[in-house]
């Protein structure tokens, strides 16, 4: 579905595409408040999250100032914009500490557990590194790329590709 998006996603693909993937990442998912499935991922997005806005702003970017994100009311724009090659880590976490442990509602252990994210490990081209150092060389690369006008520059994340024995 991905290679048929097109500009503004006049087919509606993307939201085609959300639900099967949620679909299979939790069976029968729906997102809403009181699934602890949904806690799981919220609580994972906002420490990404919180660690992006701390490497934006020690690399000297304000993160208010996003590139696709422009709202007016979130101070973090840029922050969400970089966020998304992030998520996958976040997702993979959250289904197995929902399927290690089925319970109704989200408590502590399931924070700290999740808090635990950022020293997932992510790939960026063949470096692996901790999610909290990506989340810095993300940014890094953002104003390198910025400083050059190339956007080439940009590093991204991707979950890290198993190893063969």
């Amino acid at each position: 579905m991905a290679g048929r998006v097109g500009s503004g996603d006049p087919d509606n693909l993307e939201a085609q595409a959300a639900r099967a993937y949620w679909h299979r990442l939790f069976e029968g998912f729906r997102r809403h408040d009181e699934d602890r499935r949904n806690g799981l991922l919220n609580y994972g997005y906002a420490v990404i999250r919180a660690a992006l806005a701390r490497a934006c702003a020690a690399s000297g970017l304000l993160p208010a100032f996003g590139i696709h994100h422009r709202s007016r009311t979130n101070p973090f724009n840029l922050v969400d914009d970089l966020l998304e090659p992030f998520r996958p880590v976040v997702d993979r976490m959250a289904r197995t500490r929902a399927t290690s442990e089925e319970r109704e509602e989200l408590d502590v252990e399931d924070r700290r557990h999740m808090a635990g994210i950022l020293s997932e490990n992510i790939s960026i081209g063949e470096e692996r590194l901790t999610m909290l150092a990506a989340t810095e060389a993300v940014a890094a690369s953002l104003v390198r790329a910025i400083d050059a006008g190339n956007a080439a520059l940009l590093s991204t994340p991707a979950l890290p590709l198993a190893r063969r024995s």
